[in-house]
């Protein structure tokens, strides 16, 4: 069985997002689910591949696991994408990564020297709004 991640999972999401692996690990743990892998088809598109026994669990009750899943996690965990000014020293990309893996409610924070910070954060500890004032006072943004 084949699941695109988008149809289960709302937020943009790329493969190193835990919101998969936390998707995967919900589904893996089903009884009748044997393997999931992740993959990307020809249009770049992520889906789960679902190695499955029918006669434990069906196709259909594994789709409504994964929307139900991904509903809970999108509510519960947000994901923002922020276009910054290059940073050209690696330690301040280190430093900018530290501040914000250290601020509470953020799980991951990728500072890229490109350009863009990417930021995993719990919707019930912090908000987007706070994240960006936040990034805003590090005086990170274009």
């Amino acid at each position: 069985m084949i699941l695109d991640v988008r149809s289960v999972l709302h937020n943009e999401a790329d493969a190193e997002d835990q919101c998969i692996d936390r998707l995967m690990g919900s589904l893996e743990k089903r009884t009748g689910v044997h393997d999931i892998t992740l993959r990307q088809n020809k249009k770049s598109t992520l889906q789960l591949h679902i190695h499955f026994d029918a006669e434990h669990i069906s196709a259909e009750r594994i789709t409504y696991i994964a929307r139900q899943t991904g509903k809970k996690l999108d509510h519960t965990f947000g994901h923002l994408w922020i276009k910054m000014q290059e940073i050209h020293d690696n330690d301040h990309c280190l430093a900018a990564t530290a501040l914000l893996k250290n601020f509470k409610g953020v799980i991951n924070v990728l500072v890229m020297p490109t350009g863009w910070i990417f930021l995993e954060f719990n919707t019930y500890i912090t908000q987007e709004s706070i994240l960006r004032n936040l990034i805003k006072k590090m005086s990170l943004i274009v």
